[in-house]
């Protein structure tokens, strides 16, 4: 079963000039792992999703601007971004104020993968956007469905 967290009384720790990260999990599970990260206005992080697992990104508060293999795309507040195993990424944060992001790793590294990867290097959508694609067709899934609160599962090659 889960477990509730709460973001203030997590304990942070400087990961490069700007950004810190909380474990929002611990080695108490086999399907994700899941983190809480403060970027500061003008600050970036760099990261790669390691091998076998693929990477979820949910921008709480802020915006930025995400890159994976020379793409690079916008993500404001309430967005939703999917990073591909195996691929390096850096998300900028633009605003004015520190974002926080819940970073998630799925599998865990170390886990056996159940599903097949992601088909796309990078994708973004926003909560809203995500919402209005699920309720315009039933027929074709919606790239990212969000379920319960924290929860989300990205369309992968197999589901196409």
């Amino acid at each position: 079963m889960g477990r509730s967290v709460s973001f203030d009384a997590l304990s942070y720790k400087p990961v490069a000039a700007g950004v810190s990260q909380a474990p929002i999990t611990g080695g108490d599970t086999h399907k994700m792992s899941a983190q809480l990260l403060r970027i500061d206005p003008g600050a970036k992080l760099e990261a790669s999703v390691p091998e076998g697992s693929d990477g979820y990104l949910f921008m709480l508060t802020g915006a930025g601007r995400i890159a994976v293999d020379g793409a690079e795309k916008a993500i404001e507040r309430e967005s939703f971004a999917s990073v591909a195993e195996k691929r390096r990424f850096s998300l900028a944060n633009s605003s004015d104020q520190p974002a926080e992001i819940i970073y998630v790793l799925a599998p865990p590294p170390g886990s056996q993968r159940e599903h097949e990867g992601l088909a796309e290097p990078l994708q973004v959508i926003s909560r809203q956007r995500a919402h209005h694609l699920h309720r315009r067709s039933e027929e074709e899934p919606p790239l990212f469905r969000f379920e319960g609160s924290v929860q989300v599962r990205a369309r992968s090659r197999h589901d196409r």
